[in-house]
């Protein structure tokens, strides 16, 4: 926002027993809505959307830091891949939604208010949503940070995971 960068979201969610069972994600300057109910479609201004369907890392766009393209990441480094970024992340779980990017990688730890409201975006919208290790999201926990976040359409998860150190 104080850089003047479009991509700076509002992000609220509602979570019961570690669950996210409500959210929604604004972005002003570009005047998006995406919404979500625990089973109910996610919506971007109130049309419904969804993950793309890629199965393999083998021309996958993906969202993720730079650094992820070194080798040390990766068991086996994807050759094809197409990164790009966007600071927000709950932003691109909202692009990984709508089915704008296959995939999103981030290692770091996420502050749950930042993501929970994405993650029920994603899970609505048939994707999936984990930690960098693959176990299931949990809100409202002693400690905010889960490990990391992975996130795309079913397939595309478990290649993600599968590749990934």
């Amino acid at each position: 926002f104080i850089a003047g960068e479009k991509h700076f979201a509002v992000s609220i969610a509602v979570a019961e027993q570690g669950r996210v069972v409500a959210g929604a994600i604004y972005l002003p300057a570009l005047d998006k809505l995406y919404t979500a109910a625990e089973n109910d479609p996610a919506l971007c201004n109130g049309t419904a959307i969804s993950c793309a369907s890629q199965t393999g890392l083998s021309g996958a766009t993906l969202l993720m830091s730079k650094g992820f393209l070194e080798p040390d990441h990766w068991h086996t480094p994807p050759t094809d891949l197409k990164r790009s970024i966007r600071s927000s992340i709950a932003y691109r779980l909202c692009l990984i939604a709508e089915g704008s990017f296959d995939g999103m990688i981030s290692t770091r730890d996420a502050w749950e208010w930042d993501i929970a409201a994405g993650a029920l975006i994603v899970e609505e919208a048939g994707g999936t949503i984990t930690d960098q290790r693959g176990a299931p999201l949990r809100f409202n926990s002693a400690d905010p940070r889960p490990d990391g976040v992975v996130a795309g359409g079913p397939s595309i998860h478990n290649a993600l995971l599968a590749a990934l150190a």
